[in-house]
């Protein structure tokens, strides 16, 4: 077992992460987020803090529909070893925080993983977390173990392979709405 399985992922209660960067950097962040750059940031999960977290906003055509919907309420991945080799929350590697903003129940895909996983499939963990932003309210996320190292060795093993991952703009997709598909 992993040890953030029983503690973020712990799907009894809403959690609450504070991301912390400087009101400059937040700002900056913000306005460069289609380029899905990772910024250093502090994360307060619960009650635990965790420096130089490596931050980025998520999604392909999610990052153009959030602005087009006029806010910057952006999907996020953050990346506990970006900035230091073997560094986790323990022992997850990425977390993801979903907007869900084209969802207004904000359980959609929470439902479609818990009900893969009872079904057998290997599914990302799940949880939901109250987000704010240097104190400041940022909303409700879907909390979400990253597909990713930790994801594979929890489902799998030490010895799970390779993962691979299509890039849907290099498959001419680009952002938005699908390109020439």
């Amino acid at each position: 077992a992993m040890g953030y399985e029983g503690r973020l992922f712990d799907d009894g209660f809403v959690h609450t992460i504070d991301i912390r960067m400087g009101d400059e950097d937040w700002a900056d962040f913000l306005a460069n987020a289609t380029s899905e750059e990772y910024r250093l940031c502090t994360l307060a999960i619960d009650v635990e803090t965790f420096a130089n977290v490596g931050l980025r906003a998520k999604g392909n055509t999610s990052l153009s529909s959030v602005a087009g919907y006029g806010n910057n309420r952006y999907s996020l991945k953050a990346e506990f070893d970006r900035y230091a080799a073997g560094k986790s929350y323990y022992g997850l590697d990425k977390l993801v925080l979903n907007n869900n903003i084209q969802d207004n129940t904000l359980m959609k895909d929470y439902l479609a993983y818990k009900m893969m996983a009872a079904a057998g499939a290997k599914a990302p963990l799940a949880s939901y977390a109250w987000v704010t932003v240097n104190g400041e309210d940022w909303g409700l996320y879907l909390a979400l173990e990253g597909v990713e190292e930790s994801f594979l060795a929890r489902n799998y093993g030490s010895d799970y392979g390779e993962l691979y991952k299509p890039d849907s703009v290099s498959m001419g997709g680009g952002r938005g709405n699908g390109g020439g598909f």
